[in-house]
């Protein structure tokens, strides 16, 4: 699916002394995959994060605090707009645009011996929303599309998502330009309307 959590509680993850035992998700084919994962550290007694890829040198990426401070771990992989989110126990870890292809599985990975609980899988864009969700306010009016698909706004405002591709459109004024968060970007004169896109990145206002 275009849209999809994995959520898991990992309840324990054993850290022998000649070890690196790690836990995640997995997603992908055979022949092109991605793990998702919370390595412990033998050297140091720390965990981090570890992004292994099939094709290419995996990341290392930022040291995680305490992961199991309150007993367990709660770890969670959001696909949204082609790009994946991991978070632990709710905070965003990694993000990274990578592809491994339209018709991939999805699972649980352990490393060594991890012991999980409570995992789930959910499709759609809402499962997205309370991580990824955003407000778009526009004037009235205006045409909006979502990654291609026309919405309608609900009292000024259109619910989006962090990566979805934004464009405006409304009938064209002389010397009229579309003003994103105060600020002029480019505008395009379609067939008697005024044309705009962007990316959403963050909360948005659209003017004319």
């Amino acid at each position: 699916d275009s849209y999809y959590a994995l959520t898991a509680t990992v309840k324990d993850m054993p850290t022998p002394a000649d070890q690196y035992p790690a836990a995640g998700f997995m997603v992908g084919t055979n022949d092109n995959w991605l793990r998702f994962t919370v390595q412990y550290n033998k050297e140091n007694g720390t965990y981090r994060f570890v992004l292994w890829r099939s094709n290419r040198d995996p990341i290392v990426g930022r040291n995680i605090d305490a992961p199991f401070a309150n007993g367990r771990m709660d770890i969670k992989l959001i696909y949204a707009n082609e790009t994946y989110y991991f978070y632990v126990n709710d905070a965003l870890v990694h993000t990274t645009t990578e592809s491994v292809g339209e018709t991939h599985r999805v699972g649980l990975y352990n490393e060594y011996r991890a012991t999980f609980g409570n995992w789930d899988y959910k499709v759609g864009r809402d499962v997205a929303e309370h991580e990824l969700g955003k407000t778009l306010t526009v004037a009235s009016g205006m045409e909006i599309k979502i990654n291609g698909e026309t919405v309608t706004a609900t009292s000024g405002t259109v619910k989006t998502l962090l990566g979805d591709k934004i464009t405006v459109s409304v009938t064209a004024q002389p010397n009229g330009a579309f003003m994103l968060d105060g600020k002029m970007f480019a505008t395009q004169e379609i067939e008697g309307k005024s044309v705009a896109k962007f990316t959403v990145v963050n909360e948005h206002t659209v003017t004319y």
